[in-house]
């Protein structure tokens, strides 16, 4: 078994057994207003549209975090309509200007996003046909029909249940 795992799986059960119930109750407390956001998401997955990929980015390249991305997402859930929404949402994701609770909330809400049944379609550079499936999810560049044509994206999709909520760019590949 590889030591990292050993030293991982130990370390969990070490917290386990250390800490005491009143922390680890407290902790699913804290932890019931990220759920039920997680919850709700899907039907509010709309209002977040064109800011899945650039939180994405922001999560997983450490030079290229924009807490801007953050700020935008807690804009946009202050707006909605939806007061349980917006409630769960400030709860589990306080709006700060502080970078290092921004990456934390940042890194949360994206698995939060993805626990939400939201995902990433595709990966940049990556090639693939275009067939009737594909031409919802991705605007093809300087093409009208691009079904049967081979392509690369640019920029990945993020669907929830089927539907696209960001549509992701693809462009023509050319031929040697």
């Amino acid at each position: 078994m590889n030591p990292a795992i050993i030293v991982t799986i130990s370390a969990a059960v070490t917290m386990a057994v250390l800490t005491p119930p009143s922390i680890l109750l407290t902790r699913r407390i804290k932890r019931a207003p990220e759920r039920k956001f997680t919850a709700l998401l899907p039907s509010h997955a709309e209002l977040f549209e064109s800011l899945y990929e650039s939180l994405y980015i922001s999560c997983c390249d450490l030079n290229a975090f924009d807490g801007d991305t953050y700020h935008e997402w807690c804009s946009r859930a202050a707006l909605c309509p939806d007061q349980a929404f917006r409630k769960a949402f400030q709860e589990s994701f306080p709006n700060s200007r502080d970078e290092i609770r921004c990456r934390k909330n940042s890194l949360r809400l994206l698995s939060c996003i993805y626990k939400a049944g939201i995902g990433r379609v595709g990966n940049t550079g990556e090639e693939f046909v275009v067939d009737d499936s594909l031409a919802d999810v991705f605007e093809v560049i300087n093409e009208q029909d691009a079904v049967g044509k081979a392509c690369s994206v640019i920029k990945p999709a993020w669907v929830c249940s089927g539907k696209v909520i960001e549509p992701g760019v693809a462009a023509v590949k050319k031929l040697k």
